[in-house]
């Protein structure tokens, strides 16, 4: 497995494409869904405001990240299973604490999706949107 995170420069343009074909001399495409995969390998991808995220791999992967600065509501963990909503009730909503903890979740939940290869459409099957995952 290869990760590279690496932080953007203000005024430049980070286009997945290029930077995985520089990164790991793969061509990147998308499927019809929108889903990002390369010839030989599996791949995820995450970006953020100040940094881009890619993970190659011999077997499927998933990679998200998210940075510290951005903006959290309360009413997004409402997409959360119950148990991780009552997990953060204890926490002052929107607190430093409370989004640390959200994020935490967030992340391995988009990481999940992405691993499954069915991205956001997964969260919108029933099965999933109940699901807790084991951390």
């Amino acid at each position: 497995m290869r990760i590279f995170i690496v932080e953007k420069s203000k005024g430049k343009i980070y286009k997945s494409e290029s930077m995985v074909r520089t990164l790991f001399n793969y061509e990147l495409s998308h499927d019809e869904d929108g889903a990002p995969y390369v010839e030989g390998a599996y791949i995820s991808i995450s970006d953020t405001k100040n940094f881009w995220a890619c993970s190659v791999c011999d077997h499927p992967i998933g990679i998200d990240i998210e940075e510290a600065s951005r903006t959290v509501k309360a009413a997004v963990a409402k997409r959360l299973h119950k148990d991780e909503r009552a997990y953060l009730s204890v926490l002052t909503e929107e607190s430093s604490e409370w989004k640390e903890e959200f994020l935490s979740i967030w992340v391995k939940k988009e990481a999940y999706m992405k691993l499954k290869g069915e991205g956001l459409k997964m969260e919108r099957r029933k099965e999933y949107k109940y699901e807790h995952l084991a951390y």
